[in-house]
């Protein structure tokens, strides 16, 4: 089983008890009462307060007092008092005892129990989740079922110790909503009356890899031979999955995460043409069963709060008018009818019923007979969050939403899975950006292309079977904790992060050379930019599927005129074309895209500089704690992310030179360029040393095999088109594949 001790609290936890079997070392008393910690949600902030009194030791006697619920605090909010040798706390609902309760433990773990100061805080955005594509079953996959990170996460999913874990930190991190997404979950979390035979028992993984043929509409993810050559990795009869799942939701409530189910439409692998199903959305048979079946989810989950239905996956992917109506029309009738007839039943139960899909009038007529809440869904800052701290993609959706529509927002991160990074002040201004609760009840944030689950795409044994948002744990904490709380102090995020490395000697210098790292990914955009997203630009490699690029060269990147959307930077067609006409380059209030390499060469020397004084002032040593193997290994993220940086910069001016050269046949420019390439080929070189000595390549499920080293070759053939280009009429602005076209080669 690969388990390890999860979150900061139990991480100390973990250290403190292995000094306390040294034969030197001397116990810690943990002088502490708790007292009117009487349900779930403050039961376990109990537990975080001793495990914090256990690790910095209270040898004074402190008395915790769960005071009680103050309904005129509000919703999730409370307060932290102090008197003499008793720290209260009250609460605005349940939710608030327990983050007042976490908020006592964190400042006892940080300073101990003398050191709590009183605090008040309230929730700045209400519901903080995590979207979680989950690999049920061979028979019943996730989009990221195609990479090796969902593949190998299949047998996890069915994990109870993994789902307490993830769920502890969740609440830890002040997350409180969790988005289950599969494309089709019904097979393996309920029985379905008059369906009964395609409840799946057991669990299945196959023992084919994933292979980039795996994508497109995802149609084809379970492929022909899966079904000749596939492992059980579980045994479970469908009423132990049932009374699983069951206890997974009733836990995550416990900790006060509401837990909601995502799907597409319309996937039958599991189904494989019994009774008649198809994926023809005009088949009755179909209907009906999707009918029941999301009825029976309903009906067996009393603790599921909401249902998100997705309108054109393996429906349509038209964007005609007529076309998506006819599909939003479908989910009213099949899951909307759901909804009604259980709801019906339990009037007082809440409920989320989302489309998603953006908001209209003609959406909201079709559902005005819902007798639930109807929420939309849409991208805040689409597959790339890391683009800018002020997206501006939903501005449009949102400023045509219907009166009175309120929305989920989410935010993947498709740039980048292997680096750890943070940025508090990026993350603060982006919850900051957030429309208000008016609008938004709550963001998701998460991915399509990788699985939450145990980390296994690391090369250091010591640090295999993680869970993911432990190994990136400052960059979840940051969205987790500024979700709730965007003003949370600079002081407090630094010594929180201290303690999550035993306040190792220089952790101050690692968090600076981190903070500056996590802001390279965002100027790059600034520069190069791909809006049809996940699959045609991951910014970990200049790399795109194979279907649609592969390594995305210099011929397009001399034609790029994709920024990030919200037209902050001039594209590097504009400005070399301006300057190849010998025009001052009209930037409009936009940074030049030689500024943009500038502030990214800034970055990363900076990055490398505080890198370098890190190692000369200690070393790796053979008998690490397993927090040094965390600080060393983020040592050489961050030394990753300033190469990749400096790829990036010399990239940047290596595209613009060539392009000008292309428009005035002056060779100095071509020279330039060679020049600005060779450099980017050497740090792609060291970038891409430092990955494969700490990351295998693998199958990722959205951009395909992913082999830095394969790539590092690509990158070097950059020289080469430079130094053998023959001005021409350029095709300007590049642009990858629509959906449609996806497999189709450029």
């Amino acid at each position: 089983m690969k388990k390890i001790f999860s979150g900061l609290l139990a991480g100390v936890l973990l250290l403190s008890f292995l000094a306390a079997c040294s034969p030197t070392a001397e116990p810690k008393i943990c002088n502490i009462t708790v007292t009117g910690a009487d349900v779930p949600m403050t039961q376990f902030a109990q537990e975080e307060i001793m495990t914090a009194g256990q690790s910095h030791g209270v040898e004074e006697a402190w008395i915790v007092s769960f005071e009680g619920v103050d309904e005129s605090l509000g919703e999730q909010a409370y307060t932290v008092t102090v008197s003499g040798d008793t720290i209260s706390v009250k609460g605005g609902d349940d939710a608030g005892l327990m983050y007042g309760g976490l908020e006592v433990a964190e400042q006892i773990m940080l300073y101990g129990a003398e050191g709590v100061q009183e605090t008040t805080a309230a929730p700045y955005v209400l519901r903080r989740g995590y979207m979680f594509n989950a690999p049920l079953d061979m028979r019943a996959p996730a989009y990221n079922s195609a990479g090796d990170a969902g593949y190998n996460n299949i047998e996890t999913m069915w994990d109870m110790d993994f789902w307490h874990e993830f769920i502890d930190d969740m609440a830890r991190n002040r997350y409180n909503a969790l988005l289950l997404e599969n494309i089709n979950p019904y097979p393996s979390m309920v029985k379905v009356q008059g369906y009964e035979d395609i409840a799946l028992d057991d669990v299945w993984r196959s023992n084919v890899p994933p292979d980039d043929e795996i994508m497109g509409d995802c149609t084809n993810i379970v492929r022909e031979a899966d079904w000749n050559d596939y492992t059980v990795v579980k045994e479970m009869t469908i009423d132990e999955k049932i009374a699983f799942w069951q206890e997974v939701m009733a836990y995550a409530k416990d900790r006060g995460v509401e837990f909601h189910i995502k799907h597409s439409n319309i996937y039958t692998f599991a189904e494989d043409g019994q009774y008649g199903i198809t994926d023809d959305p005009a088949n009755p048979v179909t209907r009906d069963y999707f009918y029941k079946s999301a009825k029976a989810l309903l009906e067996t989950y009393p603790d599921l709060v909401g249902l998100f239905v997705t309108p054109g996956e393996n429906m349509s992917w038209s964007n005609e008018s007529a076309s998506k109506a006819a599909n939003i029309q479908w989910l009213h009738d099949v899951f909307g009818k759901a909804v009604n007839e259980v709801l019906d039943t339990q009037p007082d139960r809440e409920f989320v019923f989302a489309i998603n899909n953006s908001a209209s009038e003609e959406i909201a007529n079709m559902m005005s007979d819902i007798n639930t809440d109807v929420v939309y869904s849409a991208q805040y800052s689409g597959t790339h969050m890391y683009a800018s701290s002020a997206p501006h993609m939903a501005d449009a959706t949102f400023e045509a939403s219907v009166p009175g529509a309120t929305y989920w927002i989410q935010f993947r991160n498709e740039d980048c899975h292997d680096l750890r990074w943070g940025d508090p002040e990026f993350m603060r201004d982006y919850v900051k950006g957030m429309p208000g609760p008016e609008l938004v009840r709550g963001f998701f944030t998460g991915f399509d292309g990788y699985c939450f689950g145990y980390e296994d795409a690391v090369t250091n044994p010591v640090l295999k079977g993680q869970l993911y948002t432990d190994k990136h744990w400052f960059n979840y904490f940051l969205i987790g904790r500024m979700g709730f709380e965007p003003d949370l102090s600079d002081t407090r995020i630094a010594d929180v992060f201290a303690a999550h490395y035993e306040n190792q000697p220089n952790v101050d210098l690692l968090l600076e050379a981190t903070t500056k790292a996590g802001k390279i990914i965002p100027l790059v955009n600034r520069a190069y930019f791909q809006t049809n997203s996940d699959y045609t630009w991951y910014v970990g490699g200049c790399w795109s599927h194979p279907h649609t690029a592969g390594y995305i060269d210099i011929k397009k990147w001399m034609r790029g005129d994709t920024t990030y959307v919200d037209g902050q930077t001039m594209s590097i067609e504009e400005y070399a074309i301006a300057i190849a006409k010998g025009e001052t380059p009209n930037a409009q209030g936009r940074m030049l895209p030689t500024e943009v390499a500038d502030a990214i060469k800034t970055c990363a020397e900076d990055v490398l500089a505080k890198v370098d004084q890190l190692r000369e002032a200690g070393s790796n040593s053979d008998n690490m704690t397993f927090a040094q193997h965390e600080f060393w290994a983020l040592v050489s993220d961050d030394e990753a992310m300033a190469y990749l940086g400096l790829f990036y910069a010399e990239k940047i001016l290596g595209a613009i030179d060539i392009r000008i050269f292309n428009e005035t046949e002056d060779e100095t420019y071509r020279t330039s360029s060679v020049t600005h390439l060779e450099k980017s080929a050497d740090y792609f070189d060291q970038y891409a040393a430092i990955i494969s000595e700490n990351y295998p390549a693998r199958q990722l499920a959205r951009v395909g095999y992913y082999d830095i080293n394969a790539i590092a070759e690509s990158v070097r053939d950059d020289v080469e088109i430079a130094e053998d280009w023959k001005p021409r009429e350029i095709r300007p602005s590049y642009r990858p594949p629509d959906k449609e076209d996806y497999l189709r080669e450029e």
